[in-house]
């Protein structure tokens, strides 16, 4: 696996597989202190004909309201996980 450690931070490249549309992001951090998978929806949209949660992430300045969307498949150092529940936030 290709890990990159920069400013204290582990970054990987993950590909994102969502309606047979793959978004590669080059450099995503991997927060190891997380128990879920959040994503920007600057890189992943928000599927409106798939089912969604509305979830609550707690984190040290506070919380963030994120929907909750299961996507095909996200592949981490080339190495595919399937399906999978993400969080999308702003």
């Amino acid at each position: 696996m290709k890990f990159e450690f920069k400013n204290n931070l582990i970054f990987v490249p993950v590909s994102l597989t969502i309606n047979k549309r793959t978004i590669s992001i080059p450099d995503c951090i991997i927060d190891t202190g997380s128990s879920k998978s959040a994503f920007d929806t600057d890189f992943l949209e928000i599927d409106f004909e798939k089912p969604a949660t509305i979830k609550r992430l707690i984190n040290i300045g506070g919380f963030e309201e994120v929907i909750e969307q299961e996507i095909d498949d996200i592949e981490i150092c080339n190495r595919s996980l399937g399906k999978l529940k993400v969080q999308l936030c702003k």
